[in-house]
């Protein structure tokens, strides 16, 4: 399942179709694009979280995460149609980036004798799926024990910043 991006009712109609057809034994695989644009994007998370915690879901980094990295760093503003603002200033921010740090940039998987991977947009075609896997595992363990947190710059949408020049 990809781009969710915070529709979060949207998601549990999903889920609660798997669950009908599947039962207990549906594993939901995401591909990264839970938050932003959409009105819930906390409780998307958290919905996400609680599934792989649970092992009933896995989950990719996507862009829109990588996104919420950034803003939360300083170093990307919040644009015109960000819905960022409200993981932003959660109280308990640095619990949420923390977890979406740790998301993996490559899930491998298999159906029945098939091994695959999942990832959030492409990879190089010339690696094949060990190669994926490996450089994937690689660029995960370069990333900081813990997300190092810049002192919070105030969140407004770029245009808004460039209408008061």
């Amino acid at each position: 399942m990809g781009d969710v991006q915070g529709c979060a009712d949207e998601l549990e109609d999903v889920l609660e179709r798997a669950e009908e057809r599947f039962g207990d034994a549906a594993e939901i695989w995401l591909v990264g694009d839970l938050v932003n644009r959409g009105p819930a994007s906390l409780r998307v998370l958290a919905r996400v979280r609680e599934l792989v915690e649970r092992g009933r879901a896995r989950c990719v980094i996507g862009n829109h995460e990588l996104g919420f990295l950034a803003a939360a760093l300083g170093l990307r503003p919040l644009r015109s149609g960000d819905t960022l603002a409200e993981l932003l200033e959660l109280p308990d921010v640095d619990e949420w980036l923390e977890w979406v740090r740790r998301l993996p940039l490559v899930e491998p998987g298999a159906l029945g004798e098939r091994r695959f991977a999942m990832v959030h947009a492409a990879a190089h075609p010339d690696w094949d799926l060990d190669t994926l896997v490996e450089r994937g595992a690689a660029a995960a363990a370069r990333a900081p024990a813990r997300s190092p947190r810049r002192a919070p710059r105030r969140h407004r949408p770029a245009s808004s910043r460039a209408a008061r020049r």
